[in-house]
């Protein structure tokens, strides 16, 4: 995402060599990234969407698995109530 303030939240300066901070929601001062705790020196790179990002896959992740395994219960309930008709 794109913002489009004028002044950083952090500082309150007209921001002059700024970045997209999803965390701030913002545009912000490059020299705030380097204190922050979301800020990978070796990499140069913001972490904070990527653990939002790997959360909202693992959920996904874990309510697929869950509808599957609501499929299979419900469909073994049905074969042994065939089972049962069948006898």
């Amino acid at each position: 995402m794109i913002y489009d303030n004028e002044k950083c939240p952090v500082c309150g300066h007209r921001t002059m060599t700024a970045v997209n901070c999803e965390k701030e929601a913002a545009t912000i001062c490059m020299s705030h990234c380097y204190e922050c705790s979301f800020f990978i020196r070796m990499f140069a790179h913001c972490s904070y969407r990527r653990q939002f990002a790997d959360k909202k896959r693992i959920i996904s992740e874990q309510e697929r698995v869950r509808g599957m395994i609501r499929k299979f219960k419900g469909s073994t309930v049905n074969n042994q109530e065939e089972n049962r008709k069948n006898e």
